[in-house]
């Protein structure tokens, strides 16, 4: 890895660290690559994350809930597609 500068250390996975100020006009070049394969699942936190934003945009909306119970299925579709779906408040 060669000599470490000031504002370099090594982790202890002996990952190449900057502190400090630098030089945005200084090389930029990729290391190294490290790839993590993920389930099919995904990862936990994407799949509590998705639960959480469910309870919340779905579970939770008082309009969607009354259609439903009211068992107007195509309305509530209707209204999840236009006022929930692709309208992302979690990110």
């Amino acid at each position: 890895m060669g000599e470490v500068k000031e504002s370099e250390y090594i982790d202890e996975q002996g990952n190449k660290v900057f502190k400090g100020k630098f030089d945005l006009k200084s090389d930029d070049r990729m290391e190294s690559l490290q790839e993590t394969e993920v389930s099919p699942e995904g990862m936990r936190i994407d799949r509590e994350g998705f639960r959480r934003a469910v309870a919340e945009d779905v579970v939770g909306n008082e309009v969607l809930k009354t259609m439903w119970d009211n068992g107007d299925v195509e309305a509530a579709e209707e209204y999840t597609k236009r006022h929930i779906l692709n309208r992302p408040s979690h990110f």
